[in-house]
């Protein structure tokens, strides 16, 4: 795609505002709101903004540095469909000179690609522990049930998802008026938070950032229920739910900790929020991973509690982010109407409602990886308690861990053609903490075997 096709789109769809996004050096990402009438001096001169003001940016001599949007990137943020489109572009940064800017998420990115280019790993033999998928890769189902949808792409995809809501409500056992289906578990996450409007939001810190950047962008006032070193959610969460607090959002097992809150405090905190009237979002993205879900899942409460939001997506455990397919579950139908209406028309494509579908008419695939992942998880941990590090014990299909006054352990690992995730954009955590996903039995190998050689020096 040409800038020239980013304008023409913004004419004819009528677009209102494009958010320029960034990062910040610590991987957070900021934006910068701008005016169609300013988009196509942002593609030939860039958009200016004030360096010294971001994290990791501070000392910069010359302040100002300039945003270059990627047409590449574009994407329509549906939220604001009924008050004019909305899109949103990953932007380049540069000097003034038009030389990049060496602290450029991007720019180190690319930069880290090329580099194991130099040392003869090829891009697509990048070991990318840093995202947590199925190791077990696409199942064949979802990808036969995908080419057959292929056809019927000729015609707009079903508004209303029906047969995926009809295999969701078998699965979960929930009414089909109790289920919302949005185009991954961010597009609901932002639709939630401009369908209901909260005002004041508790975040646990520390827990998946998409979840600020929504109610943030959304107006909502942020309060975090800060975890102590353990980061285990306990009693005194209940404390700060109050009759101001609107939204509260409980991730099980957490992300980045994988470390999972009981089925008992969290139907506590129900019981809590529904004297406060408070909505309670239990992200359950990873649970279904996890071999104990039965035990932990609130999912036979959602007729109960009129307040207990479930946030689910289908990404994690087929192997599909490509695909974006999510969906909630709700105890009050008038929340799926918001969501509903806060989002745009046909935002689940018909090949995503097909995977869908076809993913949850076969549980053999779920089995293997719930297996799989069990097995991985525990070598894992076994290797990493020989480690010099700190590691949490999850429950999840990645590990939580931390080496002390270490904070470079991913710009070492890149030598060895490994890519993991720093944690430090993470509320209430440092620059040493880390995630690694579990992966399929010989890469986990390689990460272990690189890990040793960094941080005990062995050959």
């Amino acid at each position: 795609m040409t800038y020239e096709d980013v304008l023409s789109f913004c004419e004819e769809q009528d677009v209102r505002f494009i958010r320029l996004s960034y990062f910040d050096i610590y991987g957070r990402q900021k934006n910068v709101s701008v005016l169609p009438t300013e988009l196509k001096r942002a593609f030939t001169e860039g958009i200016s903004f004030d360096a010294s003001a971001i994290d990791g940016f501070l000392d910069e001599v010359h302040s100002d540095l300039f945003l270059f949007p990627d047409p590449n990137t574009m994407s329509i943020l549906p939220w604001r469909s009924m008050d004019g489109s909305v899109i949103r572009m990953y932007c380049d940064i540069q000097y003034p000179d038009g030389t990049p800017f060496e602290r450029d998420v991007r720019y180190i990115l690319r930069k880290a690609v090329k580099k194991a280019k130099e040392m003869g790993i090829r891009e697509e033999d990048i070991l990318d522990f840093s995202a947590n998928i199925s190791p077990l890769g696409l199942p064949e189902h979802i990808r036969q049930a995908m080419v057959k949808a292929i056809d019927q792409t000729i015609n707009y995809p079903d508004p209303d998802c029906s047969r995926l809501k009809e295999a969701i409500s078998k699965e979960d056992a929930v009414s089909e008026t109790k289920i919302a289906c949005g185009n991954g578990g961010a597009d609901l996450l932002y639709r939630l938070a401009f369908g209901l409007q909260p005002k004041k939001v508790l975040l646990p810190a520390p827990a998946f950032v998409e979840y600020e950047e929504a109610l943030s962008a959304a107006g909502a006032q942020i309060e975090y229920y800060r975890m102590t070193e353990d980061f285990i959610i306990k009693e005194d969460i209940l404390e700060q739910i109050t009759e101001d607090t609107d939204f509260v959002v409980i991730c099980n097992p957490n992300n980045p900790t994988g470390i999972l809150t009981e089925r008992e405090r969290i139907l506590r905190i129900l019981e809590r929020a529904e004297k406060t009237k408070t909505f309670v979002l239990v992200d359950e993205c990873f649970l279904e991973i996890c071999k104990n879900e039965k035990e932990y899942t609130v999912k036979p409460f959602i007729e109960k509690y009129e307040h207990l939001i479930i946030l689910k997506s289908f990404t994690k455990l087929y192997a599909i982010p490509g695909v974006r397919l999510g969906y909630i579950l709700a105890g009050s139908e008038k929340v799926i109407e918001r969501v509903n209406r806060a989002g745009q028309a046909w935002s689940v494509s018909h090949i995503a409602q097909c995977a869908g579908v076809a993913a949850l008419a076969d549980n053999i695939y779920k089995e293997k990886v719930i297996d799989t992942v069990a097995e991985e998880l525990a070598y894992m941990k076994k290797e990493f308690y020989k480690l010099p590090v700190v590691l949490y014990d999850g429950a999840a299909n990645y590990l939580f861990f931390r080496t002390p006054e270490i904070t470079d352990l991913d710009k070492q690992l890149e030598g060895h053609g490994i890519m993991i995730r720093n944690c430090s954009n993470y509320e209430n955590l440092g620059r040493d903490y880390w995630r690694v996903a579990v992966k399929a039995h010989e890469e986990n190998k390689k990460l272990i075997k690189a890990l040793r050689m960094i941080l005990k020096g062995e050959e």
